[in-house]
């Protein structure tokens, strides 16, 4: 999660601004856990896990900005889970291939910026945003998933 938040700042050129709460983030492991579990499946797939994330991650807000910071981008949290979500589907394919490039990587920078500002505004549950990480990641799905 720090890797993210020096993304973030870099992205944003506000070195040294964001502050990530720990117990929040604690917090959000827990409630993932529980909605993943809706699925009554025993091990579901990487982007529905992903999805789970990005929703906490956007819902609880375990990163502010510091008091005396002079940019703050509101959508922060949002873009967090984006990135969050997305590295967590790129290390379970990075580990089944090696020529794997990083989704991070190739989708647009204002793709990503709209998404997170779309989370912000909009409506998400747990399940349209892990439905969004399956389409995403491009996964075809057995009919028991």
């Amino acid at each position: 999660m720090f890797a993210v938040l020096e993304l973030i700042e870099h992205q944003l050129a506000c070195p040294d601004t964001l502050t990530l709460d720990r117990d929040i983030v604690r917090e959000i492991a827990e409630r993932a856990r529980e909605t993943v579990g809706s699925y009554n499946k025993d091990s579901p797939n990487v982007p529905k896990i992903a999805g789970h994330i990005a929703f906490w991650i956007r819902k609880l807000k375990p990163v502010a900005f510091e008091p005396d910071a002079r940019e703050k981008f509101l959508a922060v949290n949002e873009l967090a889970s984006l990135y969050v979500a997305l590295a967590f589907c790129d290390q379970y394919h990075q580990k089944r291939s090696r020529d794997y490039k990083s989704v991070v990587y190739r989708l647009p920078p204002r793709v990503i910026v709209d998404w997170a500002t779309t989370m912000r505004f909009h409506s998400h549950s747990p399940h349209s945003t892990a439905m969004i990480f399956e389409i995403l990641m491009g996964m075809v799905l057995p009919e028991s998933a």
